[in-house]
């Protein structure tokens, strides 16, 4: 399954302890996805969401990586979503 490849690939590359922590729990929700035989769209959405949170605890601290919601991480990426940056 490639998305725990990516996720196990991730994981052996970071130093932090919460941050591998954070993908060892990440691995465990996507095996238990694989487990009970999801749909791969709904992998796919599941994944997509904890790499939203990924992304988001290095940009902004408040953000509860553990969320599953995607209305919960809009919130965070909707005041992001059109801004351009000026270089």
């Amino acid at each position: 399954m490639r998305f725990l490849e990516i996720v196990t690939k991730l994981g052996g590359s970071v130093k932090d302890e919460i941050e591998k922590e954070l993908l060892r729990s990440y691995y465990e929700r996507l095996r238990d996805m694989v487990r009970n035989e999801c749909t791969n769209d709904e992998l796919e959405h599941r994944f997509c969401l904890m790499m939203c949170g990924y992304i988001m605890w290095y940009i902004d601290n408040s953000v509860d990586y553990k969320q599953t919601s995607s209305d919960y991480y809009l919130q965070f990426l909707s005041a992001r979503i059109g801004v351009e940056t000026t270089t």
